[in-house]
């Protein structure tokens, strides 16, 4: 079994893309998250089996939006809420498994590569290119001795203690290429030519773009 775990919050003004939001506006940056999770969830939905984690109070968000996915109500701290969904995931999971923010542009190619790594690598992580990451991936090997058979027990402490011990007995691990996260309106200018960004989502970088370069324009003017 081939499972991706989508963590996202339901893009909502305020408190989506925020960073990028002090750019071009939150109303604008919410929906730049919009177009880019449907952009993902379209594309992923034809590789593998998709549920999406989320901070408890978006759970009916998603549910509403996403009927045929099962939702995981989670932490809203990052951290805590991934040891959630992989806890949650693997209740019901014995295969390849990867958590993933939904906001990234990716191809179909992509997403089938993350787990065709999982089938040489026993964790494959994807990194951001402002040292962060947005893709964490375990092979079957590596969840079934991670989880045990007690999926329940695991928590952050648990996740702190065992997880980077278990790298010197799996010590496959595969860093992919790194994504840039849509922080800033430079960001926005870098990804326009992306051959995996829908073209709904292009026209709306383009416009963001150009209307950013106006002001710009205007401010020098002045």
């Amino acid at each position: 079994m081939k499972k991706l775990v989508i963590m996202n919050k339901f893009p909502c003004v305020g408190r989506s893309k925020t960073r990028l939001g002090k750019s071009v506006g939150y109303k604008e940056s919410a929906y730049v998250a919009k177009l880019l999770l449907e952009d993902f969830v379209d594309k992923a939905s034809d590789v593998c089996d998709v549920v999406v984690s989320t901070p408890r109070s978006d759970v009916h968000k998603f549910a509403k939006k996403y009927p045929d996915f099962d939702v995981y109500g989670r932490n809203e701290d990052l951290m805590k809420g991934l040891v959630e969904t992989i806890r949650d995931s693997y209740v019901d999971n014995s295969g390849k498994f990867v958590a993933v923010t939904g906001d990234v542009i990716v191809s179909k190619n992509d997403i089938s590569s993350w787990f065709d790594d999982l089938s040489k690598y026993d964790l494959s992580i994807g990194p951001t290119r402002d040292w962060s990451f947005y893709r964490i991936g375990f092979s079957e090997k590596f969840g079934t001795n991670f989880i045990g058979t007690n999926p329940e027990k695991l928590d952050s402490r648990y996740f702190s203690n065992v997880f980077w011990k278990l790298f010197s007995h799996f010590p496959k691990i595969n860093i992919g290429t790194a994504k840039r996260d849509i922080d800033n309106i430079e960001d926005l200018r870098k990804e326009i030519n992306s051959e995996s960004l829908s073209k709904k989502a292009k026209k709306y970088f383009e416009s963001l773009v150009y209307k950013n370069s106006r002001f710009e324009n205007f401010i020098n003017e002045s």
